[in-house]
């Protein structure tokens, strides 16, 4: 009985232990996931500073572009005026031109009026 009882206390003893060892397996298993977990949650915080970064610089070259085509786009604006103006003034020239012409060739008013009669 005495063999028995110290069997059963050393099995006992055993089964402590294993319990414990594997508690302890457990915790260092659950202490490693959660690490690499915020290992993970880290390395996403990083990659969405490296995008937001990049998002920022591609907003500032869209903004820059967007500036030069509307810079772009004024300058011509600028350019077509000017030559409309200038297309406008040479043609308003022009046409008086030929009315001083026509004038010049017309006979004097009085003898338009016997020219009538």
């Amino acid at each position: 009985q005495r063999r028995r009882l110290e069997e059963e206390k050393q099995r006992s003893r055993l089964e402590e232990e294993q319990q414990r060892s594997r508690v302890e397996e457990e915790r260092k298993a659950h202490r490693r996931r959660e690490e690499e977990a915020e290992q993970q949650r880290e390395k996403e915080r990083e990659e969405m500073r490296v995008l937001a970064s990049r998002l920022g610089r591609l907003e500032a070259d869209v903004a820059d572009r967007i500036d030069g085509v509307l810079g772009e786009i004024r300058r011509e604006n600028g350019l077509m005026r000017a030559s409309l103006e200038r297309t406008g003034a040479d043609m308003a020239a022009s046409l008086e031109e030929k009315i001083r012409k026509v004038q010049a060739q017309a006979p004097p008013p009085s003898q338009q009026q016997q020219q009538q009669q």
